[in-house]
């Protein structure tokens, strides 16, 4: 079975980090490359007119590969799991597209006939790939790393004893696929973020916040929480009411400060007020 790739490297935010860091990487890359370059064909400059112009040319066009590529990946994690080998596959895009990009330019600048083009290719290739997986890597194994903390206060949430109060009943929340992830008590869920393809879920163990991203939305959430104190306050958070420190109100919007560590601040929506304060007077009343 091929192995899954790591959830949060699958994020939006986290893939245009990722686009971003290549960007970055490759202008230190060149920078260093450069002044040891012996070839004629290598004609990326900021100080050159013409030169510039073919380098902006090509960074832009370079970044805009590099976000479709992903803006395709987020895309395709909506309904379908991404495996390893599905990212070895949107890495080799990368390279390609932006080894394609660069011959190209390489022949607006006249610089292609320096050099023979099977070798001019090779090049291209060995540094495209070179700048790309580096930063590419890193990412994947910081995502990695990532899942690997979130699962180990999973299993210490599924795993505790759970003590059921009177009325509550142990809640299962499932991905998309049906495959049950979290079993929690709902004391134990503090609030959920809506986070592109995943949510969120923020929850209590031995006391700590911890969270876990879940393949799922919270519209697809909200029937398992009917009957306990999590309600949408927001199109993108359910926030448990039995952990709402205060409401306080800023530039006339309402906020919920919860009570966690840090005091997390959730926006609540004109829609969901009402509804909101009247379970939390209800609560704080019971």
């Amino acid at each position: 079975m091929a192995m899954n790739a790591p959830r949060h490297f699958l994020k939006k935010d986290f893939l245009l980090l990722t686009a971003s860091l290549d960007v970055l990487f490759s202008i230190v890359y060149l920078a260093i490359y450069r002044p040891f370059s012996s070839s004629s064909a290598f004609w990326i400059s900021l100080t050159d007119e013409k030169a510039g112009v073919y380098t902006m040319l090509f960074f832009v066009s370079g970044m805009a590969w590099l976000l479709l590529t992903k803006y395709i990946l987020n895309l395709y994690d909506r309904r379908h799991d991404v495996t390893l080998r599905g990212l070895a596959i949107v890495l080799g895009a990368d390279i390609l597209g932006v080894s394609v990009l660069y011959m190209f330019f390489t022949f607006l600048a006249g610089k292609a006939g320096a050099v023979p083009q099977a070798e001019l290719l090779l090049r291209t290739l060995v540094c495209v790939f070179l700048i790309l997986v580096i930063p590419f890597a890193l990412c994947v194994l910081y995502a990695f790393i990532q899942d690997r903390n979130e699962e180990i206060a999973l299993l210490k949430l599924n795993s505790a004893p759970k003590e059921e109060k009177k009325g509550d009943t142990l809640l299962n929340l499932a991905d998309y696929s049906g495959a049950v992830k979290i079993s929690a008590m709902p004391d134990e869920i503090c609030y959920l973020e809506s986070q592109d393809n995943y949510v969120c879920i923020h929850f209590l163990v031995d006391g700590q916040m911890n969270s876990y991203l879940l393949r799922n939305t919270t519209a697809g959430l909200e029937d398992a929480f009917r009957g306990t104190l999590l309600m949408r306050c927001h199109r993108s958070f359910i926030i448990n009411v039995a952990h709402v420190k205060l409401i306080k109100h800023e530039k006339g919007r309402a906020l919920v400060v919860m009570d966690d560590a840090v005091g997390t601040v959730i926006p609540v929506s004109k829609s969901y007020y009402k509804d909101v304060m009247d379970v939390l007077v209800q609560y704080r009343a019971s």
